[in-house]
């Protein structure tokens, strides 16, 4: 006996949580791999125009523009993620939105606060990947 695959209803909607989970996933390989692309780039144009080696073997602190660089470079970074997952869970922005900024705050907290601490530094630190996974969620309708 022959099967034919089922296709689901035309009207059927993927869950949310599919998009959460995966929009949440590249969003943690790129906070990871996005700032070490930056600090590269930095110390070789640090080079290529000084001469001089420079060494970021400590999180540059929140006062330096380097730092900047790496929270601005991880909200752009951001934008494929919610791009991904509003792909992922068409037609449910809303809920979408919400459930991929509640896991970007929650993963925020357990990453090394910014030194010296002030409201402008959290702030930028907690707002960045937020603002870029509701422009990439927005930029998939």
């Amino acid at each position: 006996m022959k099967t034919t695959p089922q296709r689901p209803a035309a009207g059927r909607q993927r869950p949310v949580g599919l998009g959460v989970a995966v929009g949440w996933l590249v969003l943690l390989i790129l906070k990871t791999l996005v700032p070490i692309l930056v600090l590269v780039g930095a110390a070789y144009w640090h080079f290529w125009t000084t001469g001089v080696s420079a060494s970021f073997q400590n999180p540059p602190p929140s006062s330096d523009p380097v730092w900047y660089g790496i929270q601005a470079a991880i909200a752009l970074g951001s934008v494929p993620a919610g791009y991904l997952a509003s792909r992922l869970a068409p037609g449910r922005p809303v809920p979408l939105a919400l459930g991929l900024v509640a896991m970007s705050l929650l993963t925020t907290f357990f990453e090394q606060f910014p030194m010296p601490l002030s409201g402008t530094t959290i702030l930028i630190w907690t707002a960045g990947p937020c603002l870029g996974l509701l422009a990439g969620v927005w930029l998939a309708r």
